[in-house]
């Protein structure tokens, strides 16, 4: 039984990933049930800001904390830096969590970059999940001279907005739909159409 349980605690050690730089990250990677701020806390430093990172900025738990601007924990959404999101959806035909990371806008005058992402953090690893969007990724969607796009992520309700940064109209809108986002029309109806 001893033996069991030490090649259970190295297998969960096992699983857990490089992204996850920390100790302190391990007991909530273990956890079976995670909520938004447990998210948060799990995302690799990159992730939050890569200037920050270098600098050791995100390598604690209170480092984390102290950036975190709201928590809604029960509607899955958390604001930190000046205007990064990151929402929890609860895909039910696979039964995973997804997490939506917005940071940086669309990137402009950012030395970092942005990130628009959409990932699943299975088996103490993050993956992206480029398919939940008719389009894939917000580069391949969108001409970066024309527009300057990023998600605007929701607090209430299953739409995801693509705002352009330049003039902070609203381009497109996404709803979610069980276990991808579909396209709603000008008129709000939904449409299960493929995008081009």
């Amino acid at each position: 039984m001893k033996f069991f349980v030490t090649l259970l605690i190295i297998n969960s050690l096992n699983a857990f990933s490089d992204e996850n730089q920390f100790t302190w990250q391990f007991e909530i990677a273990m956890k079976e049930h995670k909520n938004i701020l447990d998210y948060f806390h799990l995302l690799p430093s990159d992730s939050i800001n890569c200037e920050g990172a270098k600098f050791n900025a995100y390598d604690s738990m209170d480092k984390r904390n102290k950036i975190v601007k709201f928590i809604d924990i029960k509607n899955g959404y958390l604001e930190f830096n000046a205007n990064s999101q990151i929402v929890l959806f609860k895909d039910r035909v696979k039964t995973r969590d997804i997490i939506a990371i917005q940071s940086g806008g669309c990137g402009a005058g950012n030395t970092c970059g942005s990130i628009n992402k959409f990932y699943t953090f299975h088996k103490g690893n993050w993956v992206e999940l480029t398919e939940l969007m008719p389009f894939g990724s917000l580069e391949s969607r969108f001409d970066y001279i024309q527009y300057c796009p990023y998600y605007n992520l929701p607090r209430f309700g299953l739409t995801v907005e693509i705002i352009n940064e330049f003039d902070q109209a609203i381009i497109e809108k996404y709803k979610w739909n069980k276990d991808h986002f579909i396209l709603k029309r000008k008129d709000n109806r939904d449409t299960q159409s493929n995008v081009n």
